[in-house]
């Protein structure tokens, strides 16, 4: 079973404010029932949004089950002692990549 995508660290929840524009994108997107379950709107008009919850969403989408669903649930910002962070250390930071193989014999969804 292939079917099983794992969410890395990333930024985290609500820690960057959107626009409004985007905010709209989202909704757009995920419908007023789920945007209400990501989106967060400021005194300063603008919105933080819960991008991990909707990687999961997405995920959902595609026909993925809840149980095939991993999420690190770490920060990069929050944790600039473990993983390189652009909005904490700016320009004279590192970068990280994953990489995702599969044998030759793997069946498509």
């Amino acid at each position: 079973d292939y079917q099983r995508p794992r969410q890395g660290s990333k930024l985290g929840r609500r820690q960057r404010s959107h626009s409004s524009d985007v905010a709209d994108q989202f909704e757009a997107h995920y419908g007023y029932y789920r945007f209400d379950q990501l989106a967060e709107k400021k005194e300063n008009g603008k919105f933080q949004l819960d991008l991990w919850r909707a990687n999961e969403f997405s995920l959902l989408e595609a026909g993925v089950e809840k149980k095939n669903i991993f999420t690190t649930d770490v920060c990069t910002k929050c944790n600039p002692d473990l993983f390189y962070s652009h909005r904490v250390m700016g320009e004279k930071r590192g970068a990280f990549a994953a990489l995702i193989g599969l044998p030759e014999d793997a069946k498509a969804l």
